[in-house]
């Protein structure tokens, strides 16, 4: 914030523009039930759900949405070893996710991150369900921060692509070393 109570942007040179804010991922005790109460009070409509083994968590992740972005709200089961106590005070963000506007954006804000010793937490890949493309990383206080481009929109029918439709796959060291050959970087598959 400014003085007059105006904005000013960051750091100048950044190699990519963020677009918008894309998605929220928050951890729930149940997120099945959590999601019920998204759909029925809030309005949301539950996209995919899927088995979820990941950061120390298992059960079901529930990918939601209010417009034709596959998902804006996903909610991933608590990790274990957290008890209700501790989840209480816990804090219950997954990760904030930002759209730019594409696959060479990617690659360009890792050279940025590496160069500045930004902590990569997982390097440029595509995830299921929604098929976007993203890099995560962690911002100065070790919250994740996901930089995501060219996520599944929702059609005409308002269901989200079965899996056996997804763009193929490429696994997060296919995308690396396309970064290092510096070649098939024109976009997703």
């Amino acid at each position: 914030m400014t003085e007059g109570g105006g904005t000013t942007r960051g750091t100048t040179g950044i190699p990519a523009r963020l677009r918008r804010l894309g998605h929220v991922g928050i951890w729930a005790r149940d997120p099945v039930a959590l999601a019920g109460w998204y759909r029925d009070v809030l309005g949301f409509r539950i996209t995919d759900t899927m088995d979820y083994d990941h950061w120390g968590a298992r059960g079901t992740a529930v990918f939601l949405r209010v417009a034709n972005d596959h998902h804006d709200l996903v909610l991933f089961p608590r990790p274990a070893g957290v008890d209700d106590q501790l989840f209480a005070a816990f804090n219950r963000l997954s990760h904030i996710a930002y759209e730019v506007s594409g696959l060479e954006e990617l690659f360009r804000l890792k050279e940025y991150f590496v160069a500045r010793n930004v902590t990569i937490v997982r390097g440029v890949g595509q995830l299921f369900p929604g098929g976007n493309y993203n890099l995560d990383v962690l911002d100065a206080e070790g919250n994740r921060v996901e930089i995501f481009c060219d996520i599944e929109q929702i059609g005409w029918d308002g269901r989200p692509r079965p899996a056996g439709q997804w763009r193929p796959y490429r696994t997060f060291r296919d995308l690396d070393d396309a970064l290092a050959a510096r070649q098939g970087l024109d976009g997703p598959a």
